[in-house]
This record gives C-alpha cells, sequence and structure tokens, in this order.
C-alpha cells in the first residue's frame, strides 16, 4: 500500500520473504535514487512466535512498530479486543443516551435518538 509518502509492505514471516523485500527495496533505490530512511522504518508483527519476532528484526534491522491507529473509537490491534479495549466506544454511548434520559421525548422517541446516535459514533 502507498500512500504520499509512506510504503506498507505485507509479507510472511519466513526467512526467503526478507531477501526479496530487501532486494526490492535495493531494486527501487536504484531506479529511482529514493533511499529509505531506516530511522523511520518499522516493522509491525502478527501471528509470530517471539523467537521469530527478535530474529527478523534483527535481520532485517527495523524497529517494531505499535498500531496506534482508531476506527470507530476502538483501536486496531492485532489480537483479539478485549472490554478495556472497547471501553472509549462504551462511554460515549453512555454519556451521549445520559444525556438524553431527561428530554421530554417518548420511549420510542428515545430509542430512535439513541440508534442516530449510535450510527454517529
Amino acid at each position: 500500500m502507498c500512500f504520499v509518502d509512506d510504503l506498507m509492505i505485507f509479507y510472511g514471516a519466513e526467512v526467503g520473504m526478507i531477501s526479496l523485500i530487501e532486494n526490492c527495496i535495493d531494486q527501487f533505490w536504484l531506479v529511482s535514487s529514493l533511499s529509505p530512511n531506516h530511522d523511520n522504518n518499522n516493522m509491525f508483527l502478527c501471528g509470530v512466535e517471539y523467537n521469530t519476532k527478535i530474529w527478523l528484526l534483527d535481520v532485517i534491522d527495523y524497529k517494531e512498530g505499535k498500531l496506534l491507529v482508531r476506527y470507530l473509537g476502538v483501536p486496531l490491534i492485532t489480537t483479539k479486543l478485549t472490554s478495556p479495549d472497547c471501553l472509549i466506544l462504551v462511554d460515549r454511548v453512555m454519556a451521549k443516551a445520559k444525556s438524553l434520559m431527561n428530554c421530554t421525548l417518548s420511549y420510542a422517541g428515545k430509542i430512535e435518538l439513541i440508534k442516530s446516535i449510535l450510527f454517529t459514533i
């Protein structure tokens, strides 16, 4: 995936893939004269054993990156979501719902209003 000044490469954690990725980056550098900034290179690992992870980070000389992305208020992480991960979203919904308890709408009206709030969040 390419963005304005970022490149994300997805691959399997295998010995051959590491050398292939490095070769492709070297070829890109030769063709374009654009070299990667090794200070900003990160590797995001998912479902990889600890020993393999340490080996991969050492071989390719990248830092391990952390996913700091949120979608709908919930963090995108490589493991199963836990209750604390969703707490921010639940708190937002509860705060909106509590503010509606004092309004003079009917029960059905409050339900529709809560549905619209959930849809926008």
